[in-house]
């Protein structure tokens, strides 16, 4: 059991800096993380951050040889 607060879209979107109106059809559509309690989408911080380093290249995961660092 995790007693970390569940946050609203509003909140979860600024973290991840969409729109809330982007992260709840996001929501809808299963591609983030969150559950849906009566109408209003929530989401915890973790999951959000879990989510996004899945799919953020990083120094486990190379980018791909098309990209090239900025000096």
């Amino acid at each position: 059991m995790s007693c970390e607060p569940l946050i609203n879209a509003k909140q979860a979107a600024a973290i991840l800096n969409i729109s809330a109106t982007k992260l709840k059809r996001m929501a809808q559509a299963r591609e983030v993380p969150a559950i849906q309690i009566g109408n209003r989408w929530k989401f915890r911080a973790s999951w959000l951050d879990k989510w996004l380093n899945a799919r953020v290249p990083s120094a486990s995961h190379p980018c791909p040889s098309h990209f090239t660092e900025v000096p």
